[in-house]
């Protein structure tokens, strides 16, 4: 069966589509290449500020699994290492890919309309669901798309501004950012500091001989 859908209509996305045949006043389109044509020209026709808070809303769901190491952000190529997690408990039905739906059914998530832009945004070839690759590479995506200052991490005051407005954090706030980060060792590196520090202050306290 062939959708006749009128010129007028996929005017901005129809012309030059090898799936299309053209026909007296008409386009006669095939129902998949219908699919696929609609999916891709949904998330072109998004505005920049909608894709920056649908991502912030993502990446806000699972914050905590992305900074595994619990430093307070999100580090450079932690997307990469643990992008697996997040897509296994996406993948509700195990079918190793992920529907609209079962990114939309996201029980955690406020706004369902950004999940369903965050969908469109992450099927990057149209196919109608998202494959792991996919998923990993949106992730990376979001987190470039809101990293005020470019240096490749992520903290909560840059998601939360970043859901709230659809732009990055200002210049001022991404240098306060950068500062803080300076001033915030890891866990294992502010043990390793107290307990040299203590050592240090044990050793000054113990009496001299003369």
């Amino acid at each position: 069966m062939k959708y006749k859908i009128t010129r007028l209509i996929l005017l901005n996305i129809a012309i030059g589509h090898p799936c299309l045949a053209f026909a007296e006043g008409q386009l006669e389109v095939k129902p998949q290449a219908t699919l696929q044509m609609q999916l891709v020209a949904e998330a072109e026709q998004l505005t920049d500020q909608q894709k920056t808070k649908a991502a912030a809303q993502f990446l806000g769901l699972y914050f905590n699994e992305l900074d595994c190491e619990n430093v307070g952000f999100i580090q450079t190529g932690e997307a990469d290492d643990h992008f697996a997690p997040i897509f296994l408990a996406s993948d509700t039905d195990s079918s190793r890919s992920l529907s609209r739906q079962e990114i939309v059914n996201n029980p955690f998530a406020k706004d369902k309309a950004l999940l369903d832009i965050t969908f469109s945004e992450m099927d990057a070839n149209g196919d109608g669901k998202a494959s792991p690759d996919e998923l990993r590479d949106y992730l990376n995506a979001g987190l470039k798309r809101i990293d005020s200052d470019n240096n490749g991490d992520v903290y909560p005051n840059e998601v939360a501004a970043a859901r709230t407005t659809g732009k990055r954090l200002s210049t001022e706030a991404a240098n306060a950012k950068t500062k803080a980060k300076q001033s915030r060792l890891p866990p294992w590196e502010r043990h390793a500091k107290a307990s040299h520090a203590k050592q240090n202050h044990g050793e000054e306290n113990q009496p001299h001989e003369h």
